[in-house]
């Protein structure tokens, strides 16, 4: 088994770092390099549908942190109608999750979503 290159630990702890933030505000003083953010979306992303498609409505909350997460890189990286698209696609993909709705309503106002996805 190959050890990672020094460059990829640091790449991951520095994507580790930047998935802990919740705003673009709280980033880190240099700005985060595009690869990246990508990574922050990425983890972001999975992790959350990990949690949707478990369908246990008590973690959703965990799920709703993960995107608040991936969507401040989304916002970083000049993304926002990617995330609206993403998000409007969750929505109808876990509809029938009526615990979950309100969290996705949040995040659609939070981003002036609503009035793009149907909310």
């Amino acid at each position: 088994m190959t050890q990672p290159r020094v460059h990829d630990r640091v790449r991951d702890r520095r994507i580790d770092q930047l998935v802990a933030l919740v705003t673009p505000a709280e980033m880190l003083d240099e700005q985060p390099l595009g690869s990246e953010l990508e990574g922050v979306v990425i983890r972001g992303r999975a992790q959350a549908e990990a949690i949707l498609n478990q369908g246990k409505a008590p973690h959703y909350q965990h799920a709703a942190r993960w995107l608040e997460k991936a969507r401040a890189a989304y916002r970083s990286a000049g993304r926002e109608t990617e995330w609206q698209t993403y998000l409007g696609e969750l929505t109808i993909r876990h509809r029938r999750k009526h615990r979950l709705m309100p969290m996705l309503d949040t995040l659609k106002r939070a981003t002036g979503d609503a009035q793009l996805i149907g909310g």
